[in-house]
């Protein structure tokens, strides 16, 4: 949906049928329900392991949902090659 959006602009084209504001929008009653941040030591393969960098929590005023904040590291040598944000909840 995105890559549509991109392309065209920021209008969606008559086919897609949805709206900008669907997208963007955060629904809270899908944000997680007593959430809890979850021991990420495992998240691991022989190539490459996540680092957990920080946790931030949710904000349903602000339309945040809670997020895990990871470096990307090498297995080999531990060497951060990127970083990944992963978000709990649909916004």
């Amino acid at each position: 949906m995105l890559s549509i959006l991109v392309q065209s602009k920021g209008q969606l084209p008559g086919y897609v049928k949805t709206t900008i504001e669907d997208i963007v929008e955060v629904d809270l009653r899908l944000l997680p329900e007593g959430f809890m941040f979850h021991n990420t030591d495992n998240l691991r393969t022989d190539e490459i392991f996540l680092k957990l960098e920080k946790t931030s929590d949710g904000d349903p005023e602000k339309n945040v949902v809670p997020a895990y904040h990871f470096k990307i590291c090498r297995t080999s040598d531990g060497v951060e090659v990127g970083y990944c944000d992963f978000r709990i909840g649909h916004n």
